[in-house]
């Protein structure tokens, strides 16, 4: 099997001349790339992971402080009536 280069743009093609070299990558940089970039992605992955568990953190403790506020409150009407009608 031949070796194939394969076009990328990843240089700044403003000059003109220089080397066909520059302009193609080869099999190893774009495996080196392709491994940059799924590591980014894992990166990346593993942030909306823990962007998603602290959300989850926070609407607990909102449900929490909301059912808090309900008994606390049913308490004190309860007194109150309780007060009243005594």
């Amino acid at each position: 099997m031949q070796n194939k280069v394969v076009k990328h743009d990843f240089i700044d093609h403003s000059g003109g001349g220089g080397s066909m070299d520059s302009k193609f990558a080869t099999k190893q940089e774009l495996h080196d790339v392709q491994k940059d970039i799924k590591h980014e992605a894992e990166l990346l992955s593993a942030h909306i992971d823990t962007k998603f568990a602290e959300s989850d953190t926070k609407i607990e403790r909102a449900r929490n402080a909301s059912i808090m506020w309900y008994i606390g409150t049913s308490i004190a009407i309860v007194a109150i009536l309780v007060s009243i009608f005594h």
